[in-house]
Parts: C-alpha cells; sequence; structure tokens
C-alpha cells in the first residue's frame, strides 16, 4: 500500500468546469547506489566456469610411476590380469551418433573379486626365466584354470610392471562368457563385472555415423575428462592368496591408467 501527501486548494473552479483541482506533491527520497557483483560466465562443455577458472590438461605422465625398491622384492614374480570388455552405449542399442550437442556414454567393464580387485597369478620360479613368454603363460592359465576360451580373447598388452608384479590388459569380445558352467565351475564364480560409465563428444565430421572404433572413444574420453560431468575415479588392488610380498599389499592401480591404454589398443 502506498501513501500520497494532497494538499488543497482554496479556490474552487469556475461552475463551467464543475470540477474540484487537487495536486498530489510526491515525496522526495533519498536515492541509494546498489551495487551488483556481475560474474561473466562462459559455456563450455556443457558445464560453467569462471573466466579465471584455468583447466589443466589430462596428463598420462602425472601419474606415479610404476617402480619399487629393489630391497622390498624377492625373486617371486606375478601376473596381474586386468580383463576388460567394453561397448559405447549407441552401439548396445543400434543409435547413431546423430547430434554434436548431445552427451555420449560408453561401458568400461572390468573383471574382478569384490568389486576392487583383480585377479593375479603366481609364476611358478621354476618356470620364470629371461625372455619368458607372459602373453603365452596367460593364455594357458586361463583355459586351464578359468575354462575360458582362446577364442575370446582380442588382445593382450602389458600396462606396466611394478616390481615383480607384471601388469597385463586382457581385451574380450564379449562379456557373457563368466555366464558359462565351466567358467563358473572354475575361479569364475568368484568374480563379476564392474560396469563404468565415460563421457565423451563428437566433432562435426562424425555426425550420423553408423559405426565409431572404440580406441577413438576412448581418445576422446581421456581429452576431455577434466571436464566431464561423468568421471569415475577409483583404484583397484591386487586380489593376491597369501603372498609374502608386503610391497603388494598396499599397491593401488588408478582406473585412469587402464583408460589410457585403452585409447591406444587396437580392437577388431
Amino acid at each position: 500500500m502506498s501513501f500520497h501527501t494532497i494538499r488543497v486548494i482554496k479556490q474552487f473552479p469556475s461552475k463551467k468546469n464543475g470540477k474540484i483541482m487537487f495536486t498530489k506533491k510526491k515525496n522526495k527520497k533519498n536515492k541509494k547506489n546498489i551495487t551488483i557483483k556481475i560474474e561473466k560466465k562462459t559455456k563450455k562443455n556443457n558445464q560453467i566456469f569462471a573466466p579465471n577458472d584455468r583447466i589443466n590438461k589430462y596428463s598420462y605422465q602425472d601419474f606415479s610411476a610404476f617402480n619399487i625398491s629393489l630391497d622390498e622384492m624377492n625373486n617371486n614374480h606375478y601376473i596381474g590380469l586386468i580383463i576388460v570388455n567394453s561397448i559405447s552405449v549407441n552401439k548396445l542399442h543400434k543409435l547413431k551418433w546423430d547430434n554434436i550437442e548431445r552427451i555420449y556414454l560408453n561401458i568400461t567393464r572390468i573383471l574382478l573379486y569384490n568389486n576392487d580387485k583383480f585377479p593375479t597369478i603366481n609364476i611358478p620360479n621354476n618356470e620364470y626365466q629371461p625372455g619368458f613368454k607372459f602373453k603365452k603363460f596367460i593364455k594357458k592359465y586361463i583355459k586351464s584354470s578359468w575354462l575360458i576360451s582362446k577364442k575370446y580373447i582380442q588382445g593382450i598388452k602389458l600396462l606396466g610392471n611394478y616390481g615383480n608384479l607384471h601388469i597385463y590388459t586382457i581385451i574380450m569380445d564379449t562379456p557373457h562368457f563368466i555366464h558359462s558352467k565351466k567358467f563358473l565351475k572354475a575361479s569364475g564364480r568368484n568374480y563379476s563385472w564392474r560396469n563404468i560409465f565415460d563421457q565423451y563428444n563428437i566433432d562435426k565430421k562424425e555426425v550420423n555415423q553408423d559405426y565409431m572404433d572404440q580406441d577413438k572413444i576412448y581418445q576422446k574420453i581421456v581429452i576431455n575428462r577434466n571436464t566431464s560431468l561423468v568421471k569415475y575415479n577409483f583404484k583397484l588392488k591386487p586380489y593376491l592368496d597369501n603372498t609374502p610380498d608386503e610391497y603388494l599389499i598396499n599397491y593401488l592401480l588408478d582406473y585412469e591408467y587402464i583408460l589410457h591404454q585403452l585409447s591406444s589398443f587396437s580392437f577388431k
């Protein structure tokens, strides 16, 4: 509700007008200066950043190196198995990459024990020698111990060495082998897939494509990881069975190591 001051004029108008005149006196108010802080924002990759924000480029070299003091090791050697199957959500549901503004998702499945431990093989001391054939040993172990056919393996690649732990990534062309009776009858019942969703975007030239290579998708994931709305950060531990090497107990493998390797992996 507003109030006004009204002053009545003493002299009434003539009968010709037939009106009584009033004037409105407005209250004078002091004007106050109002300061509004305006922050300019720019839109980039579906996120809002203040203009002074700096985004550090994601770098593989930022990770700690795979090394360990020789004094902490003994003569035992192990193989860590990072068993992976991956597929884009578009390929899974037979969708086109039809819009440059959309956020696309990729699924990386890693076979783990208790959702955070990767399987580890103990290499018998009498078998390990200079020039040891790791990939051949892995294929033989998977077939004999886990009853997994070699036909499911797309490729095997060294991820890195941590002391005497030799970590290899194994790409499987299907996730369904874990449901086979042979696999479940062997050691497979102790393991399950952990599904990780990663975000990526496409370029103009890729609009309306029906297919995109997985290594290319992983390259996009790595490049845009700092600005991703969907970003999983976690570390994996080796699944050890009464190992005497204490330095391995505290070892943690960063998921981003795996992403980097997958970005350079040749998928069939």
